[in-house]
Order: C-alpha cells, then structure tokens, then sequence
C-alpha cells in the first residue's frame, strides 16, 4: 500500500473500520469483535448493561462496545432480511 491507502480489515483516524467478507458463499460469521471480547452473545450483554450488572457500564469504552455491538446485530438482521427476501 501506498500514501495513506487502507485496505482491508485496517483502520488509521481517517477511515472507517472494516471487516473482510467472504466473496462467495463462503463461511459465516458467527460472533462479532464484541462477542470474542466479552465471551456473551448481545442479547444477554443488553440485558446485564440494562441491570448494571456490567462494571461501569457508562464509561466510554462500555458504551463504545454497546453502541458498536447494536449497530452490527441490527445491520446483521437487516442484512439476512434482504437475503431471505431476494428472489
């Protein structure tokens, strides 16, 4: 790579985070960043957040991973829909 270019998977303060996807049919993705991390799937880590069960569940990095980790199991089920949905 050359001046500044990103490529995939890599990340510098002017880009946008990215994951490889398989090309064609390949495998599936079964846990995000957040779940290798915490060890739960999303589900239960919103219900602990929502308990404060998660220590300092309001610390900038908690709610980072929360924030981050709801974006993509929404776009992961909007994404499946749009699959299920294809002719």
């Amino acid at each position: 790579m050359t001046g500044g270019d990103v490529g995939e998977g890599e990340y510098n303060a002017l880009s946008t985070p990215t994951l490889s996807l398989p090309r064609q049919g390949g495998g599936k993705y079964t846990e995000t960043p957040q779940q290798r991390l915490w060890g739960i799937a999303f589900n239960e880590f919103k219900e602990k957040f929502d308990r404060e069960e998660i220590p300092e569940p309001y610390s900038y990095d908690i709610e980072t991973d929360y924030l981050e980790w709801e974006g993509l199991v929404s776009r992961l089920s909007k994404y499946k829909s749009l699959l299920n949905n294809l002719p």
